[in-house]
Order: C-alpha cells, then sequence, then structure tokens
C-alpha cells in the first residue's frame, strides 16, 4: 500500500508482517540489491509466500499447493474417521461420500480453479480422489474407475474443478 494512501485512511503498516512479492520472473534479479522499506524498516522479499491460503512461489507453485490441498485433506479425512468415514464397518457409502463431498472437496480443491494446472498436476488429485472413494466404499484398488464413481453417482475431481 502506497504511503500516501495509508496517511489518508488513516491506516498503519506493520513493517514486521509485511512482504514483497516479485512477480516478474527474470532469472537475473538480485535479492539483496532491491532497496525497499516500510517506513525506515527494510523489506526483502521472500522465496514464497502465502496469499489467501495460496502459495505463491517462484518455482513449482503449482506443486507445492497441491502438496499442501492433498495433506489438508489427508488430514480432514483423518479426523473424520471416527465418525465412520471409513469403508469397512463403517456408514453406508453413500452417506460417507455426502459427507467427503461436503467436508474433505472443499477443503482439496481451495484455489485450485484459479491455477493453471497441467494433466500429470491433476493426475496427482485425481489418484487421490479415486483412491479415497475406493476406500470408502470398501472396493479392492484394481476396481475399474468408472464403477468407482458410478456406484456412488461421484464426479470426476476435473467435474468439481470445473464445477467451483
Amino acid at each position: 500500500m502506497h504511503a500516501l494512501c495509508c496517511n489518508s485512511s488513516r491506516q498503519t503498516v506493520n513493517p514486521t508482517k509485511t512482504k514483497a512479492i516479485i512477480l516478474n520472473k527474470q532469472k537475473n534479479i538480485n535479492r539483496s540489491d532491491l532497496n525497499w522499506t516500510v517506513g525506515n524498516t527494510p523489506v526483502y522479499p521472500p522465496e514464497d509466500t502465502t496469499h489467501l491460503g495460496l502459495i505463491r512461489a517462484e518455482l513449482k507453485e503449482n506443486n507445492l499447493n497441491i502438496d499442501v490441498r492433498i495433506s489438508i485433506a489427508r488430514r480432514t479425512l483423518y479426523f473424520l474417521m471416527n465418525t465412520g468415514l471409513h469403508g469397512t464397518n463403517g456408514l453406508n457409502p453413500q452417506t460417507s461420500y455426502k459427507i467427503y463431498q461436503s467436508d474433505v472437496i472443499p477443503r482439496l480443491l481451495y484455489g485450485m480453479e484459479i491455477l493453471p494446472l497441467n494433466q500429470s498436476q491433476l493426475d496427482i488429485m485425481i489418484r487421490f480422489h479415486t483412491k479415497t472413494l475406493r476406500n470408502s466404499q470398501s472396493l479392492p484398488t484394481r476396481t475399474a474407475t468408472g464403477s468407482v464413481f458410478m456406484l456412488l453417482g461421484a464426479l470426476t475431481i476435473e467435474a468439481e474443478i470445473h464445477k467451483r
């Protein structure tokens, strides 16, 4: 935020919480040559930062975000295991899918609709989604993918992203 704008709207900017993000992807930028200050405190751009829950990094930004999203979704699944979300002797598969659809999928797909994902990055999310649906139905790992989705009436992860 510009200093004049801050002064006119009576806002203060905390220099320890302020981070600068380099959007220009030139390789020859030397970070130590950048002289940015907030007040009298120098501000240096970090290698990566988080903005609205998404990691903004110079390298492999999409891969980092996918890994974080899958980790959060997996932790949510583990938290829901006590409610019977596991496949064997747990809840009805339809009920498990509704819980998965309302709790886990939003955490998995948060911010993914704005990232330009390539097919290999989508494949990582597809494998996680399909494996989770197989486990919730207690199906073997060699079960055809089409039947995993048709038994529940579930959408593929690509369709979930496009839906959002």
